[in-house]
């Protein structure tokens, strides 16, 4: 059984509201998509929820999807999956406008991410994840 909680997050209290998820199976075993602000919002819902969070999934690593990655990270000590094209944006060495969101840039120990091709399969719990590059609205 599938579970999908949406998560609206006001991106630096600015007005700008980005959609975070969780999604999660049976046994409460987890994935976060897009962290985008705010995490005691998201760890809030996590511990209501009774999640354990095993991955944190990055669609694009626009600050508005990342910026509360480190913390969430921290907390959960949860892998981080992004497509390997987005991985420098990620880690703050290509522009991802983090500044231009107020959004401070994720320090993340890179033993956390994965970076991941177009077709890279990943199970949690009972729920089997396959990523699927979308190119579009970042330029990768």
């Amino acid at each position: 059984m599938i579970n999908i909680e949406k998560i609206g997050i006001d991106v630096a209290n600015q007005g700008h509201i980005t959609n975070c998820y969780l999604v999660y199976d049976e046994n409460k075993e987890a994935i976060l998509i897009d962290p985008a602000y705010n995490s005691n919002a998201i760890i809030s819902k996590i511990v209501n929820l009774g999640l354990t969070l095993k991955y944190i999934v990055i669609t694009h690593a626009h600050g508005d999807h990342i910026g509360a990655l480190e913390e969430l990270v921290n907390y959960a000590k949860a892998k981080v999956i992004i497509n390997k094209n987005d991985y420098n944006m990620l880690i703050g060495k290509e522009e991802n406008y983090c500044d231009m969101l107020f959004v401070k840039q994720p320090n993340l120990n890179v033993d956390f991410i994965i970076p991941v091709e177009d077709g890279y399969s990943f199970n949690v719990g009972s729920l089997e994840f396959e990523t699927i590059n979308t190119k579009g609205h970042s330029s990768r």
